[in-house]
């Protein structure tokens, strides 16, 4: 069972019962984001050692320019095509699932940061893509049998030029095709039954990490 959170629940500051926070800085409670009979938000707001439980899917969660350090992000559902884009995340966890979410700097008024985070718990990771403000490097990744894609700047003709599967190939061709991408990561068995076939092709490529186990994935994440 998922561990939930043991900080102070931090309570809705709209009076109709939803969260409305702009501007505040609010350090070690629990958020509950998807629980009021409104939309949350979160703006220009400043997170420091708190908890997050996102109860609703992506499309009600709006998170814009703000900044959350060591806080842990734990969406009940998996979450699909949140733009985690232009905000700061240092020394963050994440748990539950993530599909296709993206994180960094895309466009030019984005001025986030990503460094010191931990993916590593999340029980799927795929197809989430990192772009400008990244410090790849300090980043703790999902194990085995997802993969990152890093540097495609750099190595995206490597990348597009590696002999996959037929199953991989739109994929492969959807990854390398950005190069403002700095990583991107893939959960094999949702693509291709082949993972295991296919790990020392990745596994011989420098660009490609593959990280070793950690911590148990926490599923639900709340």
């Amino acid at each position: 069972m998922a561990t939930r959170s043991k900080l102070e629940i931090l309570p809705p500051n709209n009076p109709k019962g939803f969260h409305q926070r702009r501007g505040e800085r609010v350090e070690q409670k629990c958020v509950e984001i998807g629980k009021g009979p409104c939309q949350d938000f979160i703006i220009d707001s400043t997170l420091i050692g708190c908890d997050l439980r996102i109860l609703c899917g992506a499309f009600s969660v709006n998170l814009f320019r703000s900044s959350f350090e060591r806080c842990t992000f734990r969406p009940r559902r998996e979450f699909k095509n949140m733009r985690f884009t232009g905000m700061t995340f240092r020394g963050c966890t994440f748990l539950g699932k993530y599909n296709g979410c993206r994180f960094g700097n895309w466009d030019a008024e984005d001025a986030g940061a990503v460094s010191d985070c931990d993916f590593s718990q999340a029980g799927l990771f795929h197809l989430c893509d990192f772009g400008g403000g990244m410090d790849v490097g300090s980043l703790r990744w999902p194990p085995w049998p997802h993969i990152v894609v890093t540097d495609l700047k750099r190595t995206a003709r490597a990348w597009l030029e590696l002999t996959l599967p037929e199953e991989l190939r739109i994929v492969q061709a959807v990854i390398g095709d950005d190069p403002r991408d700095s990583a991107v990561t893939l959960y094999l068995p949702a693509e291709t039954q082949r993972a295991e076939e296919l790990r020392p092709l990745f596994a011989s490529q420098s660009f490609i990490v593959i990280a070793e186990p950690g911590a148990a994935a926490d599923d639900e994440g709340g």
